[in-house]
């Protein structure tokens, strides 16, 4: 079995004010400029490019959709990408992930994109998803959230193309988990066509109480939050829910509600 190391990226911190860090790590990262040369004679694979900006992208499109400071520049993600290019290049790549940190340091939610699966058979289309779904988040819970890791988990095979990466990337240290409840996404698995792989994790504190108001004779019903956040028409499936549970009116749930492209709905369900 092949070993999994983790690694991180460090924002650098003269890039802007907002820029978080990691203060038991003070080595930013910096371009590897006596290697310019052998990193422009690399060319990424254009499917393999592709699939890297996908992944990126979703991270890259979340992050952007709760004004998470401290998130790189447009430039400063493509340099991402390129390194990634270059692991995957040499399959080397396992897995990315986004986690956003508590003010104790501690992993409050947590986006992954796994790559190396088999695409769906007979799937010409790359994207059949039609957009990116994202986890809604309350303004209480985005302000819990002070600072990110972006992370790299590799099958420890960099030697052979260390020399061609842009960043330096450092060890990651391991960190307390309070995001406790996950779902695979679908939106992430289609917009690959099956290539790679998307997970949620969140904390509980994320879960929003909806009370299903309309349900249909297919598995699914309709909910609004009683909260203050105002969550309406949030769609509900069994698929998402324990085997056995029923999706009936007047029933109160708890789930992570995300925006897809054809609106909220509702995942990792359970009962209250």
């Amino acid at each position: 079995m092949l070993l999994s190391f983790v690694r991180r990226f460090f924002p650098d911190p003269t890039a802007g004010a907002n820029h978080s860090q990691d203060r038991s790590h003070p080595n930013p990262n910096t371009r590897r400029s006596e290697t310019m040369n052998v990193q422009a004679a690399f060319t990424c694979p254009p499917h393999l490019q592709l699939e890297i900006s996908k992944a990126v992208y979703q991270l890259d499109f979340f992050a952007r959709s709760i004004q998470l400071r401290g998130w790189p520049s447009p430039d400063e993600v493509e340099t991402w990408k390129h390194d990634l290019g270059v692991m995957r290049a040499f399959d080397d790549l396992k897995r990315i992930s986004l986690e956003l940190l508590d003010g104790q340091g501690a992993i409050l939610h947590e986006f992954q994109m796994t790559f190396g699966h088999a695409p769906v058979s007979g799937q010409r289309i790359l994207d059949s998803a039609q957009g990116v779904e994202v986890v809604v988040l309350s303004a209480q819970e985005r302000q819990q959230v002070t600072s990110f890791r972006f992370l790299v988990r590799y099958h420890r095979q960099d030697q052979s193309y260390k020399h061609l990466l842009k960043l330096n990337w450092s060890p990651a240290e391991a960190k307390i988990k309070r995001a406790q409840h996950a779902y695979d996404s679908e939106h992430a698995r289609k917009i690959t066509g099956g290539r790679c792989h998307g997970g949620v994790r969140v904390a509980d504190s994320a879960r929003h109480v909806l009370r299903i108001k309309q349900a249909g004779a297919r598995g699914y019903a309709f909910a609004d939050s009683d909260e203050a956040d105002g969550l309406k028409n949030v769609f509900c499936h069994e698929r998402y829910a324990p085997a056995g549970f029923a999706l009936q009116p007047g029933r109160v749930i708890r789930a992570i509600v995300v925006q897809s492209p054809r609106g909220l709905q509702a995942r990792s369900i359970e009962g209250v």
